[in-house]
């Protein structure tokens, strides 16, 4: 994966007046923080890190930010939490700090491929019961998004998590019997969906992460 670059400004000063200033100016305060370490306060422009959202990795992109202060530091890291507001865009961004040689646990997408085609010539519906799955891996290994190929399924042929292929190097966390698409009958949609999801999964054991959750956020 290749890790995109982010011009940061490091600042000293917080609250709820200094964010409002940073908006004002057309920048928006973040934060780089890691187990163990002193949170590091920035601001930066949210065009800037938009457009490095918006490749194939999307929230799972690898940056190394650039932080300009009274030395100039670099942190490579990951989006772990971004506020928006629905008019105005980005309010707070939270970045995490990873090690290249260190696994980290992330959501993926899915991604449905091919066609069912003897199934829908039955009248039968596709429905996607899950839109991400939990993986640990090298962040350098970050799938940018996980292939399901449906294209042999028939009427009533469900996939679960265990039945997904993916690289030996990439360990996937949720549940194995947790359903992801179903092909089900246009009538009988709402209740074949039920019923694959109602059944008992397991859970994923000795899951570790490397971070934590959101942290200092400023409004």
């Amino acid at each position: 994966m290749e890790i995109r670059e982010l011009e940061v400004q490091e600042r000293f000063k917080t609250g709820k007046g200094i964010a409002r200033k940073l908006r004002a100016g057309g920048r928006i305060p973040a934060i780089c923080y890691r187990k163990g370490t002193a949170p590091i306060q920035l601001s930066l422009d949210p065009k800037r890190l938009e457009k490095l959202l918006h490749t194939t990795a999307g929230q799972n992109v690898l940056i190394q930010l650039q932080i300009q202060g009274a030395e100039i530091r670099k942190k490579t890291v990951i989006l772990k939490d971004l506020q928006r507001h629905p008019l105005s865009g980005m309010l707070h961004v939270d970045f995490l700090e990873v090690l290249l040689d260190e696994a980290i646990v992330v959501e993926v997408p899915l991604r449905l491929v091919g066609e069912p085609l003897e199934a829908l010539r039955e009248g039968g519906l596709v429905q996607q019961l899950r839109r991400t799955i939990e993986v640990q891996c090298l962040p350098t290994r970050i799938p940018d998004q996980i292939t399901v190929d449906v294209s042999a399924l028939k009427l009533g042929d469900s996939i679960r998590v265990e039945e997904i292929r993916i690289d030996e190097d990439i360990r996937i966390l949720t549940g194995p019997k947790e359903p992801v698409v179903v092909i089900s009958a246009a009538a009988a949609e709402e209740e074949k969906a039920e019923a694959v999801a109602a059944e008992p999964g397991e859970e994923a054991a000795g899951a570790e992460t490397t971070g934590e959750g959101s942290q200092g956020k400023e409004s």
